[in-house]
């Protein structure tokens, strides 16, 4: 298969298994009345693992981003129209939670289109990794928080808890790690296996920090982007 083809194939497969995600978070969420975080959380994961399951076909980063910048318009939509109910919020939360929905696949563009369009395929395991930080380690820290939350964390209007912000550092970090070794294995680029524990580790802990200081969903841009550019030099160094 040519490579115009292989890239209009994981275009393909992207839509089928996000429109899946949806699907299924709609039946969680009709036959099986699970309450609309609970499918929120289920597609915010679940979408994030695009990148181990859809992303292997593309050999051009131009038409990797296709996916998601449709999605930013299909999720706008959704945002105002409520057409896929399962990742949206009650209505009465929607001014809280803010674009949260939006921004996630902002991320995947930026992320994907900077990281491995602009500065080379090198740098697509950071990236990665950095979705990885948003998909499980921003994705657990809510549920983790209200399961096991005891110890409030209160900076200006927001409260948060120590156990949801460890969930996040927890699963960020191992997440991270494991998307860093098979991207760079894949890739073949030549970072040593404690270099990428490192980066995996201080990744997922700026992550958990600035997580804290995010509101109205914008924790779906700074959880991954602000590591990714905090350790962009660092990655620079490793992969030179």
């Amino acid at each position: 298969m040519d490579e115009l083809l292989m890239n209009i194939f994981g275009i393909v497969i992207s839509l089928v298994y996000v429109f899946i995600i949806l699907g299924i978070g709609e039946l969680l969420r009709k036959k099986f009345n699970r309450p609309q975080e609970f499918t929120r959380k289920f597609v915010h994961v679940t979408a994030g693992n695009w990148v181990f399951f859809c992303l292997w076909p593309f050999t051009n980063p131009w038409y990797a981003i296709v996916p998601p910048i449709i999605f930013i318009f299909l999720n706008i939509l959704s945002y105002y129209k409520e057409t896929f109910k399962a990742i949206e919020v009650e209505k009465s939360q929607k001014a809280e939670r803010g674009l949260g929905t939006v921004y996630f696949p902002i991320t995947l563009t930026v992320l994907v289109g900077v990281f491995w369009g602009l500065l080379g395929v090198e740098y697509l395991p950071l990236a990665a990794a950095a979705i990885m930080w948003m998909t499980w380690g921003d994705g657990l820290a809510t549920p983790i928080g209200q399961a096991f939350g005891k110890h409030k964390i209160k900076i200006l209007e927001l409260e948060k808890t120590v156990e949801g912000s460890i969930g996040l550092f927890v699963a960020g970090a191992i997440s991270s790690f494991i998307a860093m070794y098979i991207f760079t294995s894949y890739y073949s680029v030549h970072v040593s296996f404690i270099s990428q524990v490192v980066v995996c580790i201080l990744g997922a802990l700026i992550g958990a920090i600035v997580e804290l200081f995010s509101i109205k969903g914008t924790d779906n841009l700074t959880v991954p982007l602000i590591p990714a550019l905090i350790l962009l030099p660092l990655w620079k160094m490793l992969v030179s």
